[in-house]
């Protein structure tokens, strides 16, 4: 096995085949040398502070990932939560039904932390109104596109297809389970209980 490289560290140019290969796993990536710079590299450089880490998801380190989530956090609109549909928690990828599942989840956080004991607020949570999603709608075509030829159209079907279609759709509309996703809403606490 190679040596575990730094970020930039793994990668040269060809000349042979003019582009950035990574030296590790011999991936070309053409005149993309920031890409190539990603490939196989174990430690990188924090693009907010400059500190080197290890982690292969983001360009900052855990810190700077962590306060720049703080920030989009802080500068979202506030709104008080009328109490149906969910809320999801931004710092513990969580959602919640009510306060009381929160309270509980705020129990068991401070209880179940060794060594020592931690107290948890609300604002800690980072919590979210969710907005309900809707099912897609069904189309035909796209459902049976690998089955027909290239030129098919919605008009090649004998029948209604697009009765069909709606049929799908309503009953889609009137049986999906409802589901949640955040919003656009950070939870104010003013009201909260």
């Amino acid at each position: 096995m190679k040596d575990v490289k730094k970020y930039g560290e793994q990668i040269e140019y060809l000349e042979n085949i003019k582009g950035w290969v990574c030296s590790v796993c011999n991936r070309y990536f053409g005149e993309q040398k920031d890409a190539a710079k990603y490939c196989c590299a174990k430690i990188f450089k924090c693009e907010d502070c400059g500190k080197e880490y290890e982690r292969r998801c983001y360009t900052t380190c855990p810190e700077c990932h962590e306060k720049r989530n703080v920030e989009r956090y802080n500068k979202m609109p506030k709104k008080v939560w009328n109490g149906e549909g969910m809320i999801y928690s931004d710092s513990h990828d969580k959602f919640f039904n009510d306060f009381e599942e929160i309270h509980d989840h705020i129990s068991y956080l401070e209880f179940s932390v060794k060594p020592e004991k931690i107290t948890i607020s609300l604002e800690d949570l980072r919590l979210i109104i969710c907005e309900k999603t809707k099912p897609r709608d069904f189309s035909l075509m796209d459902f049976c596109s690998d089955e027909f030829q290239e030129d098919t159209d919605i008009h090649c079907f004998s029948g209604d297809p697009e009765a069909f279609e709606n049929d799908i759709n309503e009953w889609l509309q009137k049986n999906t389970p409802t589901s949640y996703l955040p919003g656009k809403f950070a939870v104010d606490f003013t009201e909260a209980q």
